[in-house]
């Protein structure tokens, strides 16, 4: 049976009817709904409008151009830019301007600023500007100008000038939020859906500085290290690094920009014979992130026939390696099948630094046309003197959340209460049961009207503590706002509370009897 339609005068003349239990039924009802629907839109929207694979992560990220104009008296800049939210678009560069005479001294033409590129940032006087409406105007203004640009390319244009390195790597017994710190994308982009939820290494801590030391001396593949400036694209497969940041001994998919020519790609075979189908491989691997075929070394198993052969031979396979081919298969799913015969050669590759190179992390694209150098720790940061090693210092934490405030605090709560010399523990229990007594009868004392005027306010203010609880509790995931100002079990506590006295006067006030 259908139901008759109603229009919204009908709707409000009906609900005036209503007594006021039925309205604030209704109220509840429609609040509880609302709710409902808001999660469920919000779920939908997050699994319909996802974030990218990581192939697709990998192919969006580019490089960061830094371009620095000298400018003297009213020289033009030749850009022509269309506001774009946090960008600008470059529509035009006019002949023979300071843009224009700044592309053509460049070495690879992909370096050259092109319609479509994005700016990012601009800084002029010392003063950087994100707003993509005030660019135009601050892009006027005489002095030297700094263009931070992200560049539109495709993959093949951007190996052709740069070193684009892609790779896994297991940090083991490391925690990525401990061992880095990580922030917003400034030497790379892939557009500003992708830039706010990706992360990348701001600084190196000294955990990670060893580990990264200990892969180069033991001659690893360059992507086993975790270095300044490189866009985590993954981390366990998920695109979401945030959510990840606090995962003991992770999976990184990392991509690294550096100069032409910084490493080099050493190409290697290697025959392994299986004592039986019982004599296991050894090691573990996984796909290539940007689904290439072949496969890569994650991590060496001891007491396998990898290991075995690591053991006698001059060319182990390290982790970080790429198996090109196993017996002449390249496709992923037949290379996994290959590795369980008997007999097996391999075809692998493994991305080495060129000469003697620094240790500490290349320079982005964005330094090598005269950019900011990326942010790294200092000699003492990196190593720790022995005192500070054996007991590390703790950040010092706000009034509010020194345990022994809250414990002073208590302790002053419950002065008033502690027996007197005059009085007996069975006189100073019967007292303390008296008050209690009338602190439980101050509720039902009150007049019925001012109960039902005091509910409402109780419950918002318990949702509003019970909201703020919540989101404590979520942003607890992030390392920027893991630090609460008030302790948790207070929020519980003067939220739980607020809950109890509002439903008790409401229930007062509604004729329920409690």
């Amino acid at each position: 049976m259908a139901l008759p339609a109603m229009d919204a005068k009908e709707i409000i003349e009906h609900f005036n009817r209503l007594d006021n239990e039925e309205k604030v039924m209704v109220l509840g009802a429609v609040v509880c709904a609302t709710v409902l629907v808001v999660y469920i839109a919000r779920s939908l929207g997050s699994i319909c409008g996802g974030l990218p694979s990581e192939e697709d992560a990998l192919k969006q990220a580019m490089p960061v151009l830094s371009v620095h104009l000298s400018r003297f008296g009213n020289e033009k800049l030749g850009l022509c830019l269309r506001s774009e939210g946090s960008y600008a678009t470059i529509t035009g560069i006019g002949d023979g301007d300071l843009v224009d005479n700044w592309n053509q001294i460049q070495t690879y033409p992909e370096q050259q600023l092109r319609n479509g590129d994005r700016i990012i940032a601009v800084t002029s006087g010392g003063k950087t500007c994100r707003d993509g409406r005030l660019m135009a105007a601050r892009l006027k203004e005489n002095g030297d100008v700094t263009l931070t640009v992200a560049v539109s390319r495709t993959l093949e244009e951007v190996e052709r000038c740069w070193q684009r390195m892609t790779g896994m790597v297991t940090l083991q017994d490391l925690v990525l939020e401990e061992a880095a710190e990580l922030g917003p994308p400034e030497v790379s982009s892939a557009g500003p859906a992708l830039d706010k939820v990706a992360l990348e290494v701001l600084q190196v801590g000294p955990r990670l500085f060893e580990w990264n030391q200990n892969c180069l001396s033991k001659g690893l593949c360059c992507t086993q290290r975790l270095e300044v400036g490189d866009r985590v694209i993954s981390i366990g497969g998920s695109t979401n690094v945030r959510k990840g940041l606090r995962l003991p001994s992770p999976t990184v998919t990392l991509v690294r920009w550096q100069p032409v020519g910084t490493s080099c790609c050493k190409n290697f075979e290697v025959q392994i014979e299986r004592m039986g189908p019982e004599d296991r491989m050894g090691m573990v691997i996984c796909p290539h992130p940007l689904a290439l075929g072949p496969a890569i070394v994650l991590q060496i198993v001891p007491d396998g026939a990898v290991a075995r052969w690591n053991a006698s031979s001059y060319t182990p396979i390290l982790p970080g390696d790429c198996i090109v081919s196993v017996n002449g298969m390249t496709a992923y799913s037949k290379l996994q099948k290959e590795l369980t015969s008997t007999s097996l050669h391999l075809s692998l590759q493994r991305w080495e630094l060129v000469g003697s190179m620094p240790t500490a992390p290349f320079p982005g694209p964005t330094n090598l046309i005269g950019g900011p150098q990326p942010k790294q720790w200092s000699a003492s940061a990196v190593q720790p003197s022995p005192k500070e090693a054996a007991a590390p210092a703790q950040p010092r934490r706000p009034c509010l959340r020194q345990p022994l405030f809250w414990l002073l605090l208590g302790v002053l709560l419950l002065l008033p209460s502690v027996p007197s010399l005059a009085l007996t523990p069975s006189e100073w229990w019967g007292e303390q049961k008296a008050t209690l007594r009338m602190l439980v009868t101050i509720p039902s004392t009150l007049p019925i009207d001012s109960q039902g005027a005091l509910a409402l306010p109780l419950l918002v203010l318990g949702w509003l503590l019970l909201m703020f609880f919540m989101w404590c509790e979520v942003s607890m995931l992030n390392s920027r706002h893991k630090k609460t100002l008030v302790p948790q079990p207070v929020v519980a506590f003067l939220s739980s509370t607020c809950f109890g006295y509002g439903w008790l006067f409401l229930g007062n006030w509604a004729g329920v009897p409690s």
